[in-house]
């Protein structure tokens, strides 16, 4: 069963998978993600769809102060 990566909850409706990648270092890191976080997500970088993975990271640990 997919969970969420951003709130970890489990999913049991729709689910998006995000893809993020840092074209200059070549990292790549795939999770699935619940509707809520995905729409919080979109809004927080104004709907440009990409960016690097350095900010993806930090955008989760600003929403989760709890995670490692």
């Amino acid at each position: 069963m997919a969970y969420c990566v951003i709130c970890k909850d489990f999913i049991k409706e729709k689910r998006y998978k995000v893809t993020v990648e840092d074209v200059l270092q070549k990292n790549r890191f795939e999770n699935y993600v619940c509707r809520s976080c995905f729409n919080t997500l979109l809004k927080s970088h104004h709907n440009k769809g990409m960016f690097k993975l350095s900010r993806f990271l930090a955008w989760i640990r600003k929403k989760d102060i709890w995670r490692n």
